[in-house]
């Protein structure tokens, strides 16, 4: 064997050792893709699942703000409502109030004007049959109907309740 013949065979070795050096690459390589492509269609399903769970939550937004909305509307009819009948109330008070007075009022106006009227002067409840007996009055007055003051106190205290 001559050293040209040596030197072949040396290198037809050498490129026998890289070509498998290269076809255990290329075999590593290719398992390595072969986890990548099915990591890939593991992400695919992952993404899948995020996008149907994005939209899920933009859906239950979306119910949530008409919802809010809604109620919110609700309330404020509510509030409206409630202020309208404060309101009412208040105006219903300050009717019963001034009719409370006027009420007083013609009270003691009449009862400054009983003795002019009667000649006796006017008495608490229980002495009243006795000053009745006295004055020649009947034993049971009869009650004047009521003025247009304490019909409107009464019609306004009956509305309250």
């Amino acid at each position: 064997m001559t050293g040209a013949e040596i030197l072949g065979m040396v290198l037809d070795g050498l490129v026998a050792a890289l070509l498998v050096a290269t076809i255990v690459t290329a075999v590593v390589l290719n398992r390595k893709l072969a986890g990548l492509r099915g990591a890939k269609a593991e992400m695919e399903v992952l993404i899948g699942q995020l996008v149907e769970a994005t939209e899920a939550a933009q859906r239950g937004l979306a119910s949530l703000r008409a919802h809010a909305q809604e109620s919110g509307e609700r309330l404020q009819r509510t509030l409206d409502a409630t202020r309208g009948a404060a309101d009412e109330l208040s105006f219903l008070l300050e009717r019963a109030g001034a009719a409370s007075r006027d009420l007083d009022k013609a009270i003691a106006a009449r009862r400054e004007r009983a003795p002019a009227r009667g000649g006796c002067p006017a008495a608490p409840a229980p002495a009243r049959e006795a000053r009745n007996k006295a004055c020649g009055a009947p034993a049971k007055a009869r009650r004047d109907p009521p003025s247009a003051q304490e019909s409107a106190l009464l019609k306004a205290l009956q509305g309250v309740r």
